[in-house]
């Protein structure tokens, strides 16, 4: 039975790196805040996570994050986007370098985490505010 990922040890984005110890039992949680789409010739999408505290992205508060094959498959049919929270447990990832030609104000850890099969993930979509009428 798999642990819920309330009850895995929190990591900063900025601590994130291959040398990382207990990944299994490890998640991080932060704010979708760009969405790279659903490429379906390439069973493919990505986006970055960052620290939802602003300040402290400046200091490696973000990470970009790949999905290939079936855990693409099964976000992109989520439907997540910026603005969204979630949570990923590190469990299944494997780290690549960070050398993606998209450089956003703001500073990224050195490597990307990248999911292909196993992916778990939670997500939490802020409420949309009722559009009010001003008459």
């Amino acid at each position: 039975m798999e642990r819920p990922l309330s009850s895995q040890v929190a990591t900063a984005i900025s601590a994130l790196s291959p040398e990382l110890p207990n990944q299994e039992s490890r998640a991080v949680k932060g704010e979708v805040t760009v969405t790279w789409p659903y490429n379906s010739v390439k069973g493919s999408l990505a986006f970055l996570l960052s620290e939802p505290d602003i300040r402290l992205r400046r200091n490696k508060g973000q990470v970009r994050i790949q999905l290939n094959g079936s855990s693409a498959k099964s976000v992109a049919f989520c439907g997540f986007g910026p603005g969204d929270e979630i949570i990923i447990s590190l469990e299944g990832a494997k780290w690549v370098k960070d050398e993606s030609a998209v450089k956003l104000p703001g500073s990224r850890v050195a490597w990307q985490l990248n999911f292909s099969e196993r992916l778990r993930l939670q997500v939490w979509r802020p409420a949309c505010p009722k559009l009010r009428n001003p008459h």
